[in-house]
């Protein structure tokens, strides 16, 4: 055992003393070199002419007004539902942080990441799917990044939190009223995602509020949340009877095999055929004599790899807080620690039903775990 840990310090010695590696083990050594670049300082110069003449903006902005924002997830009615309210989110979002934070290399990094969404939203062709939802998952994580900005106190996770309730409650009604009165809001769409990633963060919300006197109406509101879960559990199972009575019995048994587990995965339930539909065009692009299609496949890979390294990384550092935090700050470390687990778990077998709406509430999860952690927020 010694002589592992032995090794592990001469590796770690020798990666943090290497001209290019150390930018990757030591922390905050790539941030600071890029605040140096002559590129930084020509982006971020309107923001800090901006913080020297003291031009703030009258709009409240603050904990309050990302809980408000954020309840709008929910309350739009599923009639009315387009996505790209998220854009109009992160634009009203990013816009008022950046008059009113203190912090101003906190409002030049929003302002460098708005730049580069405007360039997007200019330049990519929204009418290619995959722009459209690069163009999203842009927004979605810069609001993350405000969130995490705007978290300096267990009261704002309160009320952060009181605006995720909020949408929580008002989609699980929508739900609700949908599959009792066959009303095809088309509310239910992805609502089994939805509901593993914000349920916990529903029932944080009540334990925050334990002790409060009204306790009870804030139980009574998370029976719509119960009765949308019990719902879509119900409704599967129908559909999956239903869809069995269809597969006839005779005949190649293996041809209906994949029959069935076919139908499983499109009912909303965990199944293989995402893993078989990833592999089939895995091997379709590796395969390919295009060298495009597959550095494109290649780069995709390293970045759902980057992308998984950043979230397992974050639940670790929550973990490691959960015992020096005490208070609404450690609650809403293990709501998050749980949520973020649940999707990252479920991601890999049901990759063909997400949807945008999912992943913002995603981020927005993800902004409130790293504020909490990178704020320092109730340490003992």
């Amino acid at each position: 055992m010694k002589k592992i840990i032995s090794l592990y310090k001469r590796v770690m010695n020798w990666l943090e003393n290497h001209r290019i590696l150390k930018y990757f083990v030591v922390p905050g050594l790539f941030t600071k070199r890029w605040y140096k670049t002559w590129i930084y300082k020509l982006l971020a110069a309107p923001v800090g002419m901006i913080k020297r003449r003291n031009i703030l903006s009258h709009l409240p902005f603050g904990e309050f007004s990302v809980a408000v924002m954020l309840a709008l997830l929910g309350t739009i009615p599923p009639p009315l539902w387009r996505d790209w309210f998220v854009f109009v989110v992160f634009w009203t979002l990013a816009v008022m942080f950046i008059l009113k934070t203190a912090n101003v290399r906190a409002a030049a990094d929003c302002s460098i990441y708005l730049y580069i969404f405007i360039a997007a939203a200019f330049f990519l062709p929204t009418s290619v799917p995959a722009a459209l939802m690069l163009l999203y998952l842009f927004a979605i994580a810069g609001i993350s990044f405000i969130i995490m900005h705007v978290i300096d106190s267990p009261r704002d996770i309160y009320k952060i939190l009181f605006g995720t309730y909020i949408a929580v409650v008002a989609r699980s009604l929508y739900v609700a009223a949908d599959t009792f009165l066959s009303a095809n809001l088309q509310s239910g769409v992805d609502f089994g995602e939805f509901l593993v990633m914000l349920f916990p963060f529903a029932l944080a919300f009540t334990f925050l509020k334990a002790n409060s006197k009204r306790r009870g109406w804030l139980i009574v509101g998370l029976l719509p949340s119960v009765y949308g879960v019990l719902a879509a559990i119900f409704d599967i199972g129908d559909i999956l009877q239903r869809q069995i009575r269809e597969i006839p019995m005779d005949g190649d048994f293996m041809t209906y095999a994949m029959m069935a587990q076919d139908i499983y995965a499109r009912a909303g339930t965990v199944g293989t055929q995402p893993f078989i539909d990833i592999y089939s065009a895995f091997m379709g692009a590796i395969g390919s004599q295009n060298l495009w299609a597959r550095l494109l496949l290649y780069l995709g890979m390293l970045g759902i790899l980057l992308f998984l390294w950043y979230v397992i990384r974050l639940v670790r550092r929550a973990v490691v807080r959960v015992f020096k935090k005490k208070g609404d700050a450690r609650i809403a470390l293990i709501a998050g620690i749980f949520a973020l687990l649940g999707v990252v778990i479920m991601i890999p077998f049901e990759m063909s039903h997400l949807s945008v709406r999912t992943l913002f509430m995603y981020w927005v999860i993800i902004g409130i775990v790293g504020g909490v952690v990178k704020n320092k927020l109730g340490a003992q």
